[in-house]
Formats: structure tokens, C-alpha cells, sequence
């Protein structure tokens, strides 16, 4: 799985998909966080505004459509996992390589996003 930011771009198995912006944010930010629970409250904060009372369950129906794009069985993660009452943690599949760690910075100057 290669996620581009230069282009806003996300290849699985080399196939591109489509990922409307709030999905791309949110992949994005798990994508840089790989291995560690990123709160509910900060991938809410970052994809949306931080005022925003008014988000109700839209970060887990954006979790679920990105689990049906980037998982093998979308009832069964194993990259995109729920840590119950704290938030998410994007997992690299075991036996990836180290060419999955992330490139570059957590703030998202690198051109591409290798998984």
C-alpha cells in the first residue's frame, strides 16, 4: 500500500483508489502515527476543525469506508485497528518489510507513504 501526498494519491496492490479528502487526512495521520494509537479526539481535531461539535460518527464511518478500500476483510482489520474508548492504530502487516516504515517526517513533507 503506497499512499503519494504530492499527488493525493493511494495504491493498493499497485491499483490506484479513490480517497475523497477526509479520508486522505485521516489515512494520512495513522499512516505517520504507524504502530501507535492515535486518539479518536486527535484524528477528529485534524480532519475536522477542532470546534466542532457537530461531527457526531462521521471519523467511524470514514474508518469503516477506508477499511473496506485498504483491508483484506473489513469485519476483520488488521491494518486499520479500533483501541476501544481511545481511538485507532494503523499496524503494518506481519512479515512487511523495513521499506514500510514510514518516509520522512510526521508532518507530511515526504512525497510518498510507502505500506
Amino acid at each position: 500500500m503506497e499512499l503519494q501526498l504530492d499527488g493525493h494519491r493511494l495504491l493498493v496492490r499497485g491499483t490506484p483508489v479513490h480517497l475523497p479528502h477526509k479520508e486522505f487526512v485521516i489515512l494520512q495521520q495513522l499512516m505517520d502515527n504507524a504502530g501507535r494509537v492515535v486518539t479518536r479526539r486527535a484524528l477528529l481535531d485534524n480532519a475536522w476543525s477542532p470546534d466542532r461539535a457537530d461531527v457526531g460518527n462521521y471519523l467511524e464511518v470514514h474508518i469503516r469506508r477506508l477499511r473496506t478500500k485498504i483491508e483484506s476483510d473489513a469485519d476483520r482489520p488488521t491494518r486499520i485497528r479500533t483501541v476501544r474508548g481511545v481511538g485507532y492504530i494503523f499496524d503494518l502487516p506481519q512479515g512487511d518489510s523495513a521499506r514500510h516504515a514510514v518516509a520522512g517526517s510526521a508532518t507530511g513533507v515526504s512525497p510518498t507513504r510507502d505500506r
